[in-house]
């Protein structure tokens, strides 16, 4: 069963969707506060399977434990979060609150859990101003907002683990822990192919 956290929301339900067209069973923790469960819902009437569900908030340690000893998670697409950079800017302590705080408290229930496999839903906003287009993995990374400083400390805490654990990184069956920068919107690929592209990859990681 694959964990899905922040997976009410927009990219959630689409990567829910493809989750289970693929195969896995999957379960939902989302505070609600930029989802909605009614998102699940049609996708469940799309595929004719179930989503567990369980609506709680990642700076809740007793809340994300619950769910590790009810379920039998075997990995983890992290998506939850604060995730507006101009409300970010009037809201900083909120934001390193919830990202920050939140992917802590993800990360040891994962370890208490012995869940290793995590695939982080990183942002294109790490980068700051690019010194060059278009991007790429290896660019210089600078982020100018709150939001983008959340996204770039809770990378840093991955690559800290792995440092500690350097298993976590690679195992027989492919990387355990993974991150995906993301964009908000890609104007070069027309419709929705970038979407589709990335939750392939994310799918395919966890």
């Amino acid at each position: 069963m694959i964990l899905v956290t922040g997976g009410a929301g927009y990219i959630g339900s689409h990567i829910c969707l493809e989750l289970l067209n693929a195969g896995h069973a999957v379960v939902v923790f989302d505070n609600l506060v930029n989802g909605n469960v009614e998102a699940l819902r049609r996708v469940e009437a799309i595929c004719g399977r179930p989503i567990a569900f369980q609506n709680g908030d990642l700076r809740d340690p007793s809340a994300i434990e619950r769910l590790f000893s009810e379920y039998p998670v075997e990995a983890v697409i992290h998506l939850a979060g604060l995730k507006s950079v101009e409300d970010s800017v009037r809201r900083p302590l909120s934001y390193f609150d919830n990202n920050v705080k939140g992917a802590l408290h993800l990360l040891l229930a994962m370890e208490n859990a012995g869940v290793r496999k995590l695939v982080f839903s990183s942002s294109a906003t790490v980068y700051g101003e690019p010194e060059a287009l278009p991007l790429s993995e290896s660019a210089r990374t600078g982020a100018t907002n709150p939001y983008g400083r959340t996204k770039w400390m809770i990378e840093h805490i991955l690559q800290d683990v792995v440092k500690a654990d350097p298993s976590r990184s690679f195992s027989d069956h492919g990387p355990v822990l993974c991150q995906v920068r993301m964009l908000n919107e890609s104007p070069l690929i027309p419709d929705f192919e970038w979407l589709e592209r990335m939750i392939s990859e994310e799918t395919r990681a966890a």
